[in-house]
Order: C-alpha cells, then sequence, then structure tokens
C-alpha cells in the first residue's frame, strides 16, 4: 500500500471518530462511557490544576502521574490560554483539546509502525480499532505508547544491541 493511500485512510478514520465522539459528546445520555470518558478527564484537569494556579506539579498539587503525563495534562490549557482566559475553559472544552492533542500522537504511532513493519504494513490499523481509539482519545496511554514505540525503534536503529 502506498504511503499517500495508508495516509488518506488514517485520516478519514480518525476524522469519522472525531465526528462521532463530538456528536455523541454525552454519550448518548448512557451512564456508560461508549465514546467519552469524563471521569479520566477530570482527574486530569484537577492534576494540571497547578497550571491554572501558578504553582509548581507534585507540590502545590498532587498527582500519581509520572511527571511527563503530569506536564502532559498541562498542554492543552497552554495551549488555549491564547484564545480564552485559563479559568474558563469548561471540562468539555479542555476534552477536547486533550483529545485532539493524543490525536497527532496516535498519528504519530500509526506512522511509525506503518514505516517499520518489515511484513505487512496493514497490520498497523489496528489501533484503528474501536478500543485503542477509546483509550487514544480518552485517556494519556497514547503517550507512554508514542515514547516506547520512539525508543525501541531507535534501539534497533542504532544496531548496537546483543541479543
Amino acid at each position: 500500500m502506498k504511503l499517500k493511500h495508508f495516509v488518506f485512510i488514517v485520516f478519514t478514520l480518525l476524522f469519522v471518530w472525531v465526528f462521532f465522539v463530538t456528536l455523541a459528546a454525552g454519550n448518548f445520555g448512557s451512564h456508560i462511557r461508549w465514546f467519552n470518558d469524563y471521569y479520566d478527564r477530570s482527574v486530569y484537569v484537577q492534576r494540571s490544576a497547578w497550571f491554572i494556579e501558578g504553582g509548581i506539579p507534585y507540590v502545590d498539587t498532587f498527582s500519581e502521574y509520572p511527571q511527563v503525563a503530569t506536564y502532559f495534562f498541562a498542554l492543552p490549557y497552554l495551549l488555549m490560554v491564547q484564545l480564552q482566559p485559563v479559568d474558563t475553559i469548561s471540562l468539555s472544552t479542555y476534552s477536547m483539546a486533550f483529545s485532539f492533542l493524543t490525536l497527532f500522537l496516535l498519528g504519530g504511532v500509526i506512522f511509525l509502525l506503518y514505516k517499520s513493519i518489515q511484513i505487512d504494513s496493514r497490520w498497523a490499523f489496528l489501533l484503528l480499532l474501536p478500543a485503542p481509539l477509546y483509550f487514544s482519545f480518552n485517556r494519556f496511554d497514547i503517550l507512554p505508547a508514542f515514547f516506547v514505540l520512539v525508543s525501541v525503534l531507535l534501539f534497533f536503529k542504532t544496531g548496537n544491541y546483543y541479543l
């Protein structure tokens, strides 16, 4: 499969997913988290309160997450502070910005897998199944997945390993 066809299919499927996430922002009125998980994102908002208050993470605000994740939780605020005051950002606005950031990470993971899989690059499409999409857009799990994938690919690219 050519790269331009791959990129077109990936972005089309991701666009469809984002469309359904915004269309079903309230999970069709159900308490089941079909598309959006506002519970976890509300925890991320609480863990990024240090940015809103001008404090220091782990000192002024409790966080059980690693440092990279804690800074990543504040990144939507950092991007949206140019558009509106930080104290007026709602959970739904934060969720939209958070999902937008994870969309880029997911695209990076899919692209790296596409370029690195030697057998058949169509295996990268497994990340477009509902479960990987749900956990990519609603949680920060795509961030460590991206870093692990980059580190493994760089490890094998150097060739300085002994198995």
